[in-house]
């Protein structure tokens, strides 16, 4: 084979290889649904646990709110690189 063929023969092989990358990036792309992220809202997680929990259960939405509150102040703490440093609310009702 001649250094011309070579050439030719590996341009080839090199074009094959992205249009394959192309078309899986392309798949990938289409199949993610392209929608806002989820928001999570305290308000919302209060119903849900409330709905759910059994008949004649001493907790009220008041206490609900006070475990996930707390709940979530903890995670972030964890979260922070800096655990000195005040936690920031990330989580909360619509009116934050």
């Amino acid at each position: 084979m001649s250094p011309v063929e070579i050439f030719a023969f590996v341009a080839v092989l090199i074009g094959a290889l992205l249009v394959i990358v192309a078309l899986m990036v392309w798949q990938e792309a289409k199949r993610r649904p392209s929608y806002e992220p989820l928001e999570y809202v305290v308000n919302d997680a209060v119903k849900h646990i409330s709905e759910r929990l059994p008949e004649g259960s001493d907790l009220k939405s008041a206490d609900i709110r006070r475990i996930i509150e707390w709940e979530v102040f903890y995670l972030q703490g964890l979260a922070q690189e800096n655990r000195k440093t005040p936690v920031e609310t990330v989580a909360g009702g619509h009116d934050l």
